[in-house]
């Protein structure tokens, strides 16, 4: 997966780098979203909103926890 540089100083994008790699997008699908104008920084976050989600819904399953 080819993704921008990161920008000086920003001490997040290994993490980022990682979720979109991991995410299941392969690189059609990222030039696709850039194809777009979705920058890397909106990809990598929509990948952590996703997955956050599905973690909190799997914990809650678990957990026995129903939404109100």
């Amino acid at each position: 997966m080819s993704l921008a540089p990161p920008p000086p100083g920003n001490r997040f994008w290994p993490w980022r780098t990682c979720a979109i790699r991991y995410s299941g997008l392969v690189d059609a699908d990222v030039e696709e979203l850039r194809g777009h104008s979705w920058s890397d920084r909106v990809i990598s976050e929509v990948v952590w909103l996703v997955s956050l989600n599905l973690l909190t819904g799997s914990f809650n399953l678990v957990a026995g926890i129903e939404p109100q």
